[in-house]
């Protein structure tokens, strides 16, 4: 696959998890934090719950009450990803914010 070509690997995964939904999984998981960015894709092809890594990170991070979060990623996980938006639903009421010096892609 050539760089940016989003919409395929989501249906590819998409496809993967129609498969893993025929096969009887009760839920999935992505084992990887870039492909995060097509979750809607595969949630949107399966009845099957997506356990989202944001969520899940999200949820242990309030109520450990942890105020200030990294995440380490690949560029496609930058400070306006789609995972980090999620997870700051989760730490505050307050839309996600990047500090002072904090390149956005």
């Amino acid at each position: 696959m050539q760089q940016g070509e989003w919409t395929a690997l989501g249906e590819r995964l998409a496809d993967a998890a129609q498969k893993i939904e025929k096969a009887g999984a009760d839920f999935l998981l992505i084992c990887t934090n870039t492909m995060h960015k097509v979750a809607q894709t595969i949630t949107d092809a399966v009845d099957i719950p997506l356990l989202h890594i944001a969520d899940a990170t999200g949820e242990k991070v309030k109520t450990k009450e942890i105020h200030t979060v990294g995440l380490l990623g690949t560029i496609q996980q930058s400070p306006s990803s789609t995972q980090l938006r999620c997870m700051s639903s989760w730490l505050s009421d307050e839309p996600y914010r990047t500090k002072p010096g904090v390149a956005e892609t």
